[in-house]
C-alpha cells in the first residue's frame, strides 16, 4: 500500500482535555463534521462489552464515547442515538502510540456497529491533548498504517 494511497485515507483531529476533568476532550483542529465536538475518552475503567473477537486477543486499553448533537451532520451520525463508541486496544509493536480500534456508531436498531475505520490515538503530553487519526476503511489493513503513521509523526515532531 503506498504512502499516497495512506495520505488520501488520513484524516486528523487534536481533542483538548477539559479543564478540571479527567476524560472529557474537546476538538480544537480538524474538519468539522466528521466526530462530535466533544468526546469522552476512557484510559482504566470500561463499560461492559461482549468479549467478542478481538476483546479476547488483544488487550483493551482505553474506550471512545461520544453523542452527537441533535444538529450535527456527520459521516458517522446515520441513525439515532447518534454515538460513536470505540474500544481501544494496545499496539504491542508500537508503544509510542495509545492505541487503535474500530469507529463503532449505532445502527438502526440502536446497536454500535462498527465501520471498518481505523482510528488510532496518540498523546505525547500525558493526556492533556490527544491526536485522533482515522484511516477510512482500513481496519483490516492497520499493520501497514501503523508504520506509516508512525513514520509521519516522527517527522513531524521536533528534533
Amino acid at each position: 500500500m503506498n504512502a499516497e494511497f495512506l495520505k488520501s485515507n488520513h484524516l486528523q483531529f487534536m481533542y483538548e482535555l477539559k479543564s478540571g476533568t479527567k476524560t472529557s476532550y474537546y476538538l480544537t483542529a480538524g474538519a468539522s463534521g466528521i466526530l462530535p465536538a466533544r468526546i469522552g475518552i476512557t484510559r482504566e475503567s470500561f463499560s461492559m462489552i461482549h468479549q467478542t473477537g478481538r476483546g479476547h486477543l488483544e488487550k483493551l486499553t482505553g474506550q471512545i464515547k461520544a453523542t452527537f448533537k441533535k444538529n450535527d451532520e456527520s459521516i458517522y451520525k446515520k441513525h439515532k442515538p447518534g454515538w460513536i463508541h470505540t474500544s481501544v486496544y494496545e499496539i504491542p509493536d508500537f508503544p509510542v502510540f495509545a492505541g487503535y480500534g474500530d469507529i463503532g456508531i449505532s445502527n438502526e436498531t440502536g446497536k454500535t456497529e462498527g465501520t471498518g475505520d481505523l482510528l488510532i490515538l496518540h498523546s505525547s503530553d500525558e493526556w492533556k491533548t490527544v491526536s485522533v487519526h482515522i484511516f477510512r476503511g482500513l481496519l483490516f489493513q492497520k499493520d501497514q498504517v501503523f508504520p506509516y503513521l508512525y513514520k509521519l509523526l516522527k517527522q513531524q515532531s521536533p528534533a
